[in-house]
């Protein structure tokens, strides 16, 4: 996380992504072609992931200052307890608090912390040697669509799997996109999108032009899939156009942050994950390269040869059999080159990498991959672009920019209009490594306000100090270094940085910390409720309206935040 949202938050596949990202019986209703536009995106809603399809992570909600900001509290009637891990950021609109959980259920709650209603969606499990069991671990989003003859406020998230509400698994589950009735929780329509438990929605989705689009990924590395971006009717759940960031038969590249879309030219950004090696000759096209398990095998065999010849009794036959044993060989050995042909491992160039795409059609339109110098290990992007414009340089051109965060410590700006060139700036803002939980590198989408750009990530000296959490600020108009650096002490930022006139808000270890968005000093702090039993860590972003601030926690703790 991706995690997304874990998004952002999907940080947590098998070692390195730990902590880091069915339903048969439910019936599909008769629905109607229409259009689907986002929610009302003002600051008194928040209706996706990072706010809105360019992950600003910005809403300008001026009920939420500075000054107010010291007062914040616990809203009465939180927090609430829900069933499991929350790593989603909450949706806020049609008057409800949309959050999922990793129990399965989408939950919808009122102001005053009522669940008005809860739909299971699905778990996925794969045993603990690979991943523990997680239901939703990506942001919903709402959007008003035409759905069987009427227009209403639809509410997207990813689910399926291969395990019920009670945890007991079936065969033939997929990872799905469901499409439910933000108002009463019923489902719409839902579309695999994938073989479960090895494929997951990590995703969190974007709704644009009568269409959804949603990154498809691994569940843990054990293995990888082929990532995928999918188009979907939004009205219907049809898949109108996929992109496959590896060739058929491969596996890696893995779209475990979300989709952001530039409005403007129909353009959609993803970043993708790490690749497995894989083969461009003969029927071994488009399999995985397992070289150690070659060899061990080839070593095996050859001293089971060794052993069968030298204890053969008779010499005589002891020679036929090593004469016939060199001839086959020779055969083995003309037949790979004539008919198999070399072992190569064939491009992958949408692995590790930032991809533009058409959003009429998910044709690919640029791509720019992270040199073998800048990798790390398990160095991919786990985290979502975020669209914002600035000079790059003072006295320069304005540009229209787009940036994302590596594992390997390193915030990439590029020009959206030159993806293919590479990176327009190279920000430092964490320490390069894995995996993130341990203040490793970043998976944490940043936010932009129109003015400044924050970005969240794992330790980096501040003012000679190693902090285990940072949050930078930059100039768009001179990323030649920070305006201010906050170190954090109580962890790192895994989830998403959300930020409002004047403040910026982050989930650093177990604390949410609010900062002021001017100097960096932090105006506001306070801890998870936690136990050493049970502790509290936060994964998900937090969202804001009116002047209310809401954030979940790993302990499945729903916080509401107010200054009033």
């Amino acid at each position: 996380m991706p995690t997304a949202s874990m998004a952002t938050n999907a940080a947590m596949r098998r070692a390195s992504r730990t902590l880091l990202r069915l339903l048969a019986a439910l019936g599909l209703g008769v629905v109607a072609l229409g259009a689907a536009v986002p929610a009302s995106a003002d600051g008194r809603a928040w209706p996706k992931y990072l706010h809105d399809n360019g992950g600003s992570g910005f809403a300008a909600d001026s009920a939420l200052t500075a000054a107010t900001a010291a007062r914040l509290k616990v809203t009465p009637g939180w927090p609430v307890q829900l069933g499991a891990t929350i790593s989603t950021q909450p949706v806020l609109a049609d008057g409800l608090i949309y959050v999922g959980a990793w129990d399965g259920y989408e939950y919808a709650l009122t102001p005053s912390g009522a669940i008005a209603w809860k739909r299971f969606v699905g778990i996925t499990t794969k045993g603990k040697a690979c991943q523990y069991p997680i239901g939703i671990a990506g942001t919903a989003a709402v959007a008003d669509a035409a759905v069987n003859g009427s227009t209403r406020s639809v509410l997207y998230v990813g689910g399926g799997g291969n395990a019920d509400a009670n945890g007991k698994t079936f065969s033939g589950g997929s990872a799905q996109l469901f499409a439910l009735d933000a108002r009463s929780g019923d489902v719409l329509w839902h579309t695999a999108l994938g073989s479960s438990p090895d494929h997951f929605i990590w995703s969190s989705p974007a709704v644009y032009r009568g269409s959804v689009y949603i990154g498809v990924s691994a569940f843990a590395d054990c293995p990888l899939i082929q990532g995928q971006l999918v188009q979907l009717n939004a009205s219907t759940g049809q898949v109108q156009h996929t992109a496959d960031m590896v060739p058929s038969g491969c596996i890696g590249a893995s779209i475990w942050g979300s989709p952001t879309i530039d409005e403007a030219t129909g353009t959609v950004f993803v970043a993708t994950g790490n690749p497995e090696p894989c083969s461009m000759f003969g029927p071994q096209v488009g399999t995985t390269i397992r070289p150690k398990r070659a060899a061990a095998t080839a070593v095996l065999a050859l001293l089971g040869l060794l052993l069968a010849g030298f204890a053969w009794p008779r010499p005589s036959i002891r020679g036929i059999f090593w004469g016939g044993v060199g001839l086959a060989l020779i055969g083995v050995a003309a037949t790979s080159l004539l008919v198999v042909g070399p072992h190569i491992e064939q491009p992958l160039p949408y692995t590790q990498a930032v991809v533009k795409l058409s959003a009429s059609d998910l044709r690919v339109l640029g791509h720019w991959q992270i040199p073998a110098a800048e990798s790390v290990f398990d160095s991919d992007f786990g985290s979502t672009p975020t669209l914002f414009r600035g000079t790059v340089t003072p006295g320069g051109v304005a540009r229209e920019l787009v940036g994302v965060a590596n594992k390997n410590g390193i915030y990439y700006v590029f020009d959206r209009g030159d993806l293919d060139r590479g990176p327009v700036a190279r920000l430092r803002i964490a320490t390069g490594g894995n995996p993130p939980t341990s203040g490793n590198g970043s998976i944490s989408p940043s936010a932009f306000d129109g003015s400044h750009l924050f970005i969240g990530g794992g330790h980096i000296a501040v003012d000679g100090q190693l902090y285990p959490g940072t949050v930078s600020a930059y100039d768009p108009d001179d990323l030649r270094a920070p305006v201010w650096r906050s170190g954090l002490s109580s962890g790192p930022v895994l989830g998403a940085v959300t930020a409002v006139p004047g403040l910026v808000m982050v989930g650093a270890g177990s604390s949410i910390v609010v900062l002021d968005g001017t100097r960096g000093t932090v105006v506001f702090q306070t801890s998870a409720v936690g136990s050493s039993a049970r502790p509290s860590i936060f994964y998900g972003a937090a969202s804001v309206a009116d002047g209310v601030l809401y954030q979940g926690d790993t302990a499945g703790t729903l916080y509401a935040l107010g200054a009033r």
